[in-house]
């Protein structure tokens, strides 16, 4: 599809780039993510920006060796959102309610990430874009496009979206050279042909909406969901019950509970700290070492917030 095999890239540049982002995070990315890199360098600058709100964020600048600017000291902090999931790794910002963008690792050595958006101001549900940047980026800009004919219809003002529908066609076009050359579909037709993930099948929901990814026999339900349907309850005396009953499946064999416990606590974790014990035990059982790695981080980085917050 116009693309070269990683292998035949100029020697070390590709390399370097996969060093830096493995030594800092402890996992290797996606190949996916090395070959948007090289896609965006293509394009004119800001166009991502102005049809996708999509804008680049710390894990680009690492993997050219650019230093955070917000944090120097604390760099996993950059670009990080309060409410992001330790398994989330921001890729690109938005500027309407806290969106933005970025890979779901569920277990980074063992199966690959699906990329994911949610609205920080506005949710903690998250949305499966697709299984690499390419196809998320693609799913966004058909359904930019037909938003704007949608808006076009409604203001009767077609030629106002003229240059709107070209900037789409240009990325649609440059985007077909690295990959979905074979996807015809576009606007609402390609909308309804591909959505989500073609091969992550959860074990159980979680109140993100992402699910867990555990090895088959090794989820066990607990007794109780304060987290099923449309509204979380979650109370102190059940969840101290929860908790002791997903950390004696733990040492059964079944860290799963813990697991789809400490994460449908994570928006309450300042009520229930529980949420990091059960994380940190769920990934050492599963051998996640470093997601409890970027938990700590993420932890810190929330105290870090309530403590600005607080002064």
């Amino acid at each position: 599809m116009g693309y070269a095999h990683p292998r035949q890239r100029k020697f070390g540049v590709a390399s370097r780039k996969e060093k830096l982002v493995r030594d800092f995070y402890g996992f290797d990315f996606p190949d996916d993510f090395f070959r948007f890199q090289e896609f965006m360098e293509r394009l004119p600058p800001g166009i991502l920006a102005e049809v996708c709100d999509m804008r680049p964020a710390f894990p680009f600048d690492l993997a050219v060796g650019r230093p955070p600017e917000d944090f120097p000291e604390h760099p996993f902090w950059q670009d990080r959102y309060y409410n992001d999931l330790p398994e989330f790794v921001t890729l690109f910002n938005g500027t309407t309610d806290g969106l933005h963008y970025g890979y779901f690792f569920d277990s980074p050595k063992e199966h690959p990430p699906v990329v994911v958006e949610y609205w920080h101001s506005d949710t903690i549900e998250h949305a499966i874009g697709g299984d690499n940047l390419f196809e998320a980026t693609r799913w966004i800009v058909e359904k930019v496009e037909s938003d704007c004919h949608d808006y076009a219809a409604d203001e009767d003002e077609e030629d106002a979206y003229e240059e709107k529908f070209a900037q789409i066609a240009f990325l649609r076009q440059q985007l077909s050279r690295f990959w979905g050359a074979d996807r015809r579909q576009t606007g609402e037709d390609y909308l309804d042909e591909f959505d989500g993930s073609e091969w992550r099948e959860p074990a159980a929901n979680t109140w993100d909406q992402l699910g867990i990814i555990v090895p088959r026999g090794r989820y066990r339900k607990l007794s109780a969901d304060p987290f099923a349907g449309s509204r979380a309850d979650p109370k102190r005396r059940q969840i101290e019950k929860l908790t002791a009953e997903a950390m004696e499946l733990l040492q059964k064999g079944y860290p799963g509970a813990a697991l789809k416990l400490g994460r449908d606590l994570w928006p309450w974790a300042q009520q229930f700290p529980e949420c990091y014990l059960l994380l940190e035990a769920a990934y050492q059982a599963l051998g996640r070492e470093p997601l409890r790695r970027l938990m700590t981080e993420a932890r810190a980085f929330r105290e870090h917030a309530d403590n600005r917050r607080s002064r």
